[in-house]
């Protein structure tokens, strides 16, 4: 019953989470979305966390946000052999699976790059220092760089090859 009241009095309607999902296969889609079962009341807003010192926000009492309930559940039926309990319970081997499947199956893009902007998330790249777990699409090419393909040139190695000089031996003059 707790359960119901919280949806009735919070779901806003017509609010678009801040996640855009899109693929060049609708299969893809059906099989991150749809076979994913709903979450128990107690998963939704009654969980005791494995490792509640570990939470990054002290109010929320779900087993996972929305978005990474999809998620875990995806990864599960690739990786039946997950140890994730909830979101407190994260070790080195769990960082490092979710960054590799997250860098080499999802891109994250900025409004300048996906054309979709909020007035709600404007000046999310100012703050994205102070947003917990933010991924910038800076942050993905690097990190896409280090998971993905060590050949990838982001922005930052584009700008920083454009502004090298060429070899230039001494006494002679780039003007020549």
């Amino acid at each position: 019953e707790l359960f119901k009241e919280y949806i009735k009095n919070n779901i806003k309607k017509y609010n678009i989470i801040h996640i855009n999902y899109n693929s060049l296969n609708f299969e893809d889609l059906k099989e991150y979305f749809l076979d994913c079962p709903l979450q128990s009341e107690k998963e939704a807003c009654d969980w005791g966390f494995k490792y509640p010192n570990r939470c990054p926000y002290t109010t929320p009492l779900w087993r996972f946000s929305p978005e990474q309930f999809f998620c875990v559940n995806w990864i599960k039926k690739y990786h039946s052999d997950l140890q994730f309990e909830d979101w407190s319970d994260w070790n080195s081997r769990n960082i490092e699976l979710s960054n590799n499947i997250l860098y080499n199956n999802f891109i994250f893009l900025g409004y300048k790059q996906s054309g979709i902007y909020s007035t709600k998330y404007s000046n999310i790249e100012i703050g994205k220092k102070t947003i917990q777990g933010l991924i910038t699409y800076r942050h993905f090419q690097e990190q896409y760089k280090k998971y993905c393909d060590t050949t990838y040139k982001t922005k930052t190695d584009k700008k920083n090859y454009k502004n090298k000089r060429p070899h230039q031996h001494k006494g002679e003059s780039l003007d020549n």
